[in-house]
Formats: structure tokens, sequence, C-alpha cells
């Protein structure tokens, strides 16, 4: 959990000066929405990436004590 709210919190340091800095340099806030759309389905295939690890490894797990 803490390495979740770490990360939440450099996203939320970091992202409204990125995104107003990607207005001020086009003009028009569809690279800043489409930055972040980006970023989120990255983040959801790696925690959806984590969660089969963790699957397989515990199944391999059992698997060799049996």
């Amino acid at each position: 959990m803490g390495w979740y709210l770490l990360h939440l919190g450099i996203g939320n340091v970091v992202g409204p000066p990125f995104a107003g800095w990607m207005y001020d340099v086009t003009m028009d806030y569809t690279m800043s929405f489409l930055f972040a759309g980006c970023a989120l389905l990255i983040t959801a295939c790696l925690l959806f990436m984590q969660i089969i690890y963790k699957t397989c490894q515990s199944m391999h797990n059992k698997n060799s004590f049996t």
C-alpha cells in the first residue's frame, strides 16, 4: 500500500504542471488528455500483469510442495 501511495503522490505532484506545460506548448488540452489516458491504460496493464504473475507464482509454489 505504501508504494502505491508513493507513486500516486508523484503522479499528483508532477501531472498537473506537466499538463499545463503541454497546454502552453500546444494551446490545446487534447495532448494532455491523451497522455493521461495512455498513462491510465499502461497502469491498468501493469497491474493486470502483476496479478497474473502472482497467480502463476502461487500455483507454481503450490505444485512444487506436492
